[in-house]
């Protein structure tokens, strides 16, 4: 694959046999096992996505360079402020620097209470 100009694997599973005995649809990160085997045996890099959304868990694949990539396509759909929330979660000092500059003046000084930006209290992770 690297050889033929492959620079990045995006791994899925279709799902679109009969004889799916186990259907892991409810397992967190189930796709990085099988992710992290392809970026060995490979040696490309590799993006999976599939119940990645809690932010603790995606960087926590990161870090440990079981993958390459956290695709967000669900996570992404139902919060798309999605990576300030994980920004918050993991501890960064000023999530709303990652903004682009206007955007950011606005939410940190004119912002009102939190709770006005539906902003989720700090460390509660929310699957």
């Amino acid at each position: 694959m690297k050889e033929h100009g492959v620079d990045l694997a995006d791994l899925s599973l279709g799902f679109n046999t009969d004889d799916m005995s186990e259907r892991p649809f409810n397992q967190l990160a189930f796709m990085v096992e099988r992710g992290s085997r392809l970026r060995r045996e490979v040696d490309i890099p590799v993006g999976v996505s599939w119940n990645l959304g809690v932010p603790a868990l995606a960087n926590r694949v990161i870090e440990e360079g079981a993958i390459d990539l956290v695709f967000l396509g669900r996570p992404a759909l139902s919060n798309p402020h999605w990576p300030i929330w994980a920004a918050r979660e993991l501890g960064h000092g000023n999530p709303f620097s990652l903004l682009p500059q206007d955007w950011s003046f606005w939410l940190d000084n004119l912002r009102a209470h939190d709770a006005a930006l539906g902003w989720p209290e700090a460390g509660k992770q929310h699957a």
